[in-house]
C-alpha cells in the first residue's frame, strides 16, 4: 500500500508541475521587404467635360509590382491606398540581399501585366472585351506602366512613381441610332480593318511606348447601355485616308452596323495618354438580325465559305463571303447565300433570308 501509495502522489507531482510550451520567435528577423510607393495626383478615371482631359485616381484600383535584380521578382502581395488624390502602394517582395542593382515597376491594372523574364521584356495586355463605367471607360481597360525606380538597395524609403499611359482614351457619339421600342442596348463595337486596337503587346519598361505588338485584334467591343457617347480603350494608332472602319450597336433582338472611310485630307489618331473624340452619323442604317457563327469573324477574308446558324437553330446555312453581294441562291433548310463583310458582321441583301449577323465567339 505504501509503494502504490508513493507511485500515485510522483504522478500526480508530475502534472502539476507541467506547464505549456509557446515557441518564442524573434520579431526582428523577416523574409520579406515592404518596398513604398507614392504616385502623383493623376491618372486614371477621365473627366472630358472640358477642352483638357482630367485623370484622376478611383479608389478602387489594382497593380502589379515588379523588382528586378539578376532575376525578375513579382511582388508577393500589393496594397493600394487612395488619400487626398494620390496613390500610395505597398508592395511585398522577398528578402532580396546583396544585389547589385535593384529595379523597381509597376503595372497598372494587375489584368495587365501577363509575363515578363525581365524588365527589358513584359508581356502586357489591353482586353478588345470592356465594360464602359458611368461616363467613363473600363478601368481594367486603362493600360499604364510606371517609370523605372533604380535603387542601390530594396528601399527603405518611399519611391516617387510616375505613371504613363500606354492605351488611348476614345469618346465616340453615335447619333441618329433609331433602334426599336423596347430594345435594349447590349454592346458597341469599334472595328478598324488592319489595325491593332486591342491585345498583348511586348515593353521594355525603359522605354514602354516603343513597344510591339505579338496579338493585335481589330476591334474593341464595350458593354454599355447608352449608345449617346461610347468610351473605350485602345492601343495607339492612326487612320489614314482611305482607311476603312466600321461601327456595330448590339442590341438583345438586332444588330445596327455601318461601315465608313476615313475620307481624302482626313485622319483619326489615337495617341497614348489622350482623348480622342469623333462622331458616328447612323442615320438611315437599317437593323440586322442576329444570327451567330460558328468561327470568329475577325479572320474572315473574301471566297471563304463559313457555315451559319440562326439565333433560333431553326435553320442553316453554307455561306460563302464576296465583298460586294450579288447573285444568291438559297434553300430552306441548306444552301449558299452571298454575303458582304462590315466588320465582324455579315450581311446578306437576298430578299429571301433574313439578313445574316456575324457574331464573334
Amino acid at each position: 500500500m505504501r509503494y502504490l501509495t508513493l507511485i500515485a502522489a510522483t504522478a500526480v507531482g508530475l502534472t502539476a508541475c507541467q506547464i505549456d510550451f509557446e515557441e518564442v520567435t524573434n520579431e526582428n528577423i523577416t523574409n520579406s521587404v515592404v518596398v513604398k510607393f507614392e504616385t502623383e495626383t493623376t491618372r486614371t478615371s477621365v473627366d472630358t467635360s472640358g477642352d483638357t482631359p482630367l485623370f484622376a485616381w478611383d479608389a478602387d484600383e489594382n497593380f502589379v509590382a515588379l523588382e528586378q535584380t539578376d532575376a525578375l521578382a513579382k511582388a508577393k502581395s500589393v496594397d493600394f491606398n487612395l488619400v487626398d488624390g494620390k496613390a500610395y502602394i505597398e508592395a511585398e517582395f522577398d528578402l532580396n540581399e546583396g544585389k547589385e542593382e535593384y529595379r523597381y515597376a509597376v503595372v497598372h491594372p494587375a489584368s495587365g501585366y501577363v509575363a515578363a523574364e525581365n524588365i527589358n521584356a513584359v508581356t502586357l495586355a489591353l482586353p478588345a472585351e470592356q465594360k464602359m463605367a458611368e461616363e467613363s471607360y473600363d478601368p481594367n481597360a486603362d493600360l499604364m506602366v510606371s517609370m523605372v525606380v533604380d535603387a542601390p538597395t530594396q528601399p527603405t524609403e518611399t519611391q516617387l512613381l510616375r505613371f504613363t499611359r500606354l492605351a488611348a482614351v476614345a469618346e465616340m457619339s453615335i447619333s441618329n441610332l433609331g433602334i426599336g421600342a423596347g430594345e435594349q442596348i447590349e454592346r458597341v463595337e469599334f472595328t478598324a480593318a488592319g489595325k491593332a486596337l486591342a491585345g498583348k503587346i511586348i515593353a521594355d519598361l525603359y522605354n514602354p511606348h516603343e513597344f510591339a505588338v505579338s496579338e493585335g485584334v481589330n476591334t474593341v467591343s464595350v458593354a454599355t447601355t447608352s449608345a449617346n457617347k461610347v468610351y473605350f480603350n485602345l492601343l495607339p494608332t492612326t487612320l489614314e485616308a482611305g482607311d476603312t472602319y466600321s461601327v456595330a450597336v448590339v442590341t438583345d433582338k438586332k444588330v445596327y452596323a455601318k461601315a465608313g472611310t476615313i475620307p481624302d485630307d482626313k485622319s483619326l489618331v489615337f495617341e497614348a495618354g489622350m482623348v480622342a473624340r469623333f462622331g458616328v452619323n447612323m442615320a438611315e442604317v437599317e437593323a440586322i438580325d442576329k444570327w451567330s457563327l460558328v468561327r470568329d469573324a475577325s479572320s474572315l477574308k473574301e471566297g471563304d465559305v463559313v457555315a451559319i446558324v440562326a439565333k433560333d437553330y431553326d435553320k442553316a446555312l453554307s455561306t460563302k463571303l464576296y465583298s460586294n453581294a450579288s447573285e444568291t441562291s438559297t434553300s430552306a433548310k441548306r444552301g449558299l447565300a452571298d454575303v458582304s463583310k462590315i466588320g465582324n458582321f455579315l450581311k446578306s441583301d437576298d430578299e429571301n433570308l433574313q439578313q445574316l449577323t456575324l457574331m464573334t465567339g
